[in-house]
């Protein structure tokens, strides 16, 4: 009996921070940009494959698009191509959060200084 409650707590904690970080997501992506939709995973690698990505240390794992920062951006759970924001789900923001992480690794040659980036546009 005990095990059980323990087991629906944890549930209950559990969809709760499933939906408060699926707010924090989409009021992020929100505040940043006047166009937004809803995407998925699939559609977030096929729109980041077509930027040309680089990043600074200052702001670790946040990318920016050399020219049009700030439409194109990956940063503070903003997910921005383009000026358009794209909320993801939980788990899809997860997978993101993985795939940038995994990006950077394979690619240091990208890392420039954040003030550069800036100043590209």
């Amino acid at each position: 009996m005990i095990a059980l409650s323990i087991g629906i707590v944890f549930l209950i904690v559990f969809i709760v921070y499933v939906l408060m970080m699926q707010s924090i997501n989409a009021d992020m992506t929100m505040s940043a940009s006047d166009k937004f939709g809803r995407g998925s995973f699939s559609d977030f690698k096929r729109e980041f494959q077509k930027v040309e990505w680089s990043y600074s240390k200052a702001h670790k794992y946040s990318l920016f698009c050399d020219g049009s920062y700030p439409e194109t951006q990956l940063h503070a759970g903003i997910v921005m191509f383009n000026g358009v924001g794209m909320t993801l789900n939980t788990f899809d923001n997860l997978r993101k959060s993985i795939f940038i992480y995994r990006f950077l690794k394979l690619n240091p040659e990208k890392e420039v200084r954040f003030n550069d980036i800036v100043k590209s546009k």
